[in-house]
């Protein structure tokens, strides 16, 4: 009797670890789809919390592991909010939520390492093209030249922290700020400005009448005057939806710049437009 005991406790136990879920996302893992996609993320349940595998094209983009839930739900919300370091997606849940991240590039090599607690982020390690380690005792600077050789990306870090990120784009000598101390962010709040312009952005007639939905993306820069420039997709839904979306951008106000260290700077900002029928 024992000995039976022991084996159903084995199998038990093997079962556990060896259960996963698939889902599918949009482009950045905003957004998760019924439909598969080039995007998507494995859960595993073992060991009181849930591992989890980002895969683009089938390749590794990041592994890692959470604990403080079994809710597959919450992690994903957490992990939006990991992937975007946006406000507006932090639930006071997530304080409760803590573990690991490593990216991977898309030859495979080791990109960066980092441990979580709810808002809070600190680097184990971050490795150069080569894979070779970069920071001592948590501090050190990354340079990598990025977009095709476009721009020159810099990541500095002191004790564990990502203090500065910036790029300089070199045909056009600018400097785009990615880490800031606030984000730019509409005049009238994103909470009034998200329903406003999905109002304000007409749906293709063409689409309509083929049933046809999508989801668009559209990429702009805010100036350190608040001004939106180089408003473009980076998206091709067709049937004009990249079109309508352009036009109502286009003649938005200017917004509320981005500050770093208490300065006005540029920086970079996508937004995802999704055109969905209802009844």
């Amino acid at each position: 009797m024992n000995k039976l005991l022991t084996l159903t406790f084995l199998l038990l136990l093997t079962g556990s670890v060896k259960a996963q879920i698939t889902r599918y996302y949009t482009k950045a893992f905003q957004k998760q789809e019924l439909k598969e996609t080039p995007q998507k993320r494995l859960y595993y349940f073992e060991n009181n919390g849930i591992r989890f595998e980002d895969y683009r094209d089938n390749k590794l983009d990041i592994k890692g592991f959470m604990y403080g839930t079994n809710s597959i739900d919450q992690t994903e919300s957490y992990l939006k909010y990991l992937r975007n370091d946006l406000e507006m997606n932090y639930n006071p849940t997530f304080d409760a939520l803590y573990g690991t991240i490593t990216d991977v590039r898309n030859n495979g090599k080791l990109d960066e390492s980092y441990c979580f607690r709810g808002k809070k982020r600190r680097y184990i390690q971050v490795w150069d093209a080569e894979e070779r380690p970069l920071l001592v005792s948590g501090t050190g600077t990354k340079t990598e030249s990025v977009n095709d050789g476009k721009r020159n990306l810099t990541l500095i870090y002191k004790d564990s922290i990502l203090v500065s990120c910036y790029s300089i784009r070199k045909a056009e000598n600018d400097t785009i700020y990615h880490k800031t101390d606030k984000i730019a962010s509409p005049k009238e709040g994103f909470n009034a400005f998200t329903p406003k312009l999905a109002e304000a952005i007409s749906y293709p007639i063409l689409a309509q009448l083929v049933g046809k939905e999508g989801l668009v993306y559209i990429s702009f820069f805010v100036e350190k005057n608040g001004k939106l420039s180089e408003i473009k997709p980076t998206t091709n839904e067709g049937f004009r939806m990249e079109a309508k979306a352009l036009k109502q951008l286009a003649k938005l106000p200017p917004w509320h710049p981005a500050t770093f260290q208490g300065r006005p700077v540029k920086s970079e900002y996508t937004l995802p437009i999704r055109y969905k029928l209802v009844d």
